[in-house]
């Protein structure tokens, strides 16, 4: 059976162990990405993810395990929504001031309920990307703009 991956990257001003807390630690992550978190980012750690309505409700949570920890390098973890798990991993890599932040989200199966899935979280991950670049370099959460 065929796999898809969602590739995307961005590169952010930073040291890359600034930016890897803020893709593993619980308050960094709510600047940026889920709005209230909570993680245990070492190797078989665990973590849950909630993500909030405009008014403020819960629209869907996430949790799994961390399955690859090492620090300012890489991270990865599973990540389950309903049709099957698929993986979430960032790999960093340091030039100069700069952090080149690549994530890759696989193991996509085919269908069209699974290529709707696979739509939603690349726009996703886009976005969220360009936020955590805002967050680190301006200090602009960019989430209610671009949700609407």
């Amino acid at each position: 059976m065929d796999r898809r991956t969602i590739d995307c990257e961005v590169s952010v001003t930073g040291a890359a162990a600034e930016v890897f807390s803020h893709l593993c630690e619980a308050g960094k992550l709510e600047r940026w990405f889920p709005a209230e978190a909570k993680t245990d980012p070492v190797q078989g750690g665990s973590y849950r993810f909630g993500f909030k309505r405009r008014d403020g409700s819960l629209d869907h949570e996430r949790s799994g395990t961390f399955l690859l920890v090492e620090p300012a390098r890489r991270l990865a973890y599973d990540w389950d929504f309903g049709l099957g798990k698929t993986r979430v991993e960032f790999v960093l890599s340091p030039n100069g001031g700069q952090t080149a932040v690549r994530l890759r989200h696989g193991d996509f199966e085919e269908g069209p309920a699974w290529d709707e899935a696979y739509r939603l979280h690349e726009a996703g991950w886009k976005m969220f990307l360009a936020n955590l670049k805002s967050v680190l370099e301006e200090g602009r959460d960019q989430r209610a703009a671009m949700f609407g």
